[in-house]
């Protein structure tokens, strides 16, 4: 492994066995249900790690019953094992360590626990920043309290500001990590591709499951097509590994959860 090259372990940070299959796969499967999961990468480099996305925060009861009151069978699921610091602390991971973390979308199942790492840059889609302060006048403001809680806001605007790094749509933030807007799910969602011993690996939201991408199928939750199959077909002809961050078959292509 070059100094430019990162192992990257995928974990589930929360579950639902049932999601309605047209909300993946756009005008598809009506009435019908598939498993889903929540998840967030961890990078490693030698001694350097990376994460992407840092999970749930401790409380998520609003947050479920959101999504009950969506749909009755939207039942989250989250066991002990799903809590970022004992996923961090299982994996021998010191927060302080933790040299960047990067959120994308803006969301519940995301910036749960951003200031846990207080040595960390922080890095977030410009496009998604000014979304979610309401600066992007062509927008309704977004839901302030749902996508990130009023502590992990504050860290960020106070303690973690001078470590915030706004990404414009083309960036090359860190050796072996490039990262490009591709909206799709929400405004300021952004696609990572990450060098591995095995080629490029791409993670976003943008695509829920790896058939969004591999049958160039929209995800049901698209805001717009045109930018949807523009982002899927630079995604497949980027990615030599694609991680798809809501896709339980990630754990059956690639065991264990380990990419690259």
């Amino acid at each position: 492994m070059t100094t430019s090259q990162y192992q990257i372990e995928v974990v589930t940070v929360g579950r639902m066995d049932e999601v309605p299959t047209p909300s993946i796969f756009r005008l598809e499967g009506n009435g019908h249900y598939e498993p889903f999961c929540y998840t967030i990468c961890i990078l490693r480099q030698g001694e350097r790690t990376i994460l992407i996305n840092t999970g749930f925060p401790e409380d998520v009861t609003a947050i479920a019953k959101a999504w009950r009151d969506e749909d009755e069978r939207l039942d989250f699921i989250r066991t002990e094992e799903m809590r970022l610091p004992a996923i961090l602390a299982a994996r021998g991971i010191d927060p302080d360590s933790v040299e960047a973390v990067f959120l994308t979308p803006i969301g519940p199942y995301n910036t749960g626990n951003i200031s846990l790492f207080r040595n960390a840059r922080i890095f977030i889609s410009r496009r998604g920043w000014a979304y979610q302060m309401g600066l992007d006048d062509g927008l309704p403001r977004a839901q302030r309290n749902i996508a990130i809680p009023d502590a992990e806001l504050a860290h960020l605007v106070t303690e973690g500001f001078e470590r915030l790094t706004l990404l414009d749509d083309e960036a090359a933030p860190l050796p072996g990590i490039r990262t490009f807007h591709v909206g799709v799910h929400h405004p300021g969602s952004i696609a990572i591709a990450i060098e591995t011993a095995s080629g490029t690996a791409v993670f976003s939201d943008a695509f829920f499951k790896f058939g969004n991408i591999e049958a160039m199928k929209p995800i049901g939750y698209c805001q717009d097509l045109r930018e949807c199959l523009r982002s899927y077909k630079r995604i497949a002809a980027e990615a030599d590994l694609l991680i798809p961050m809501y896709d339980p078959d990630l754990f059956l292509r690639y065991p264990g959860g380990v990419v690259g």
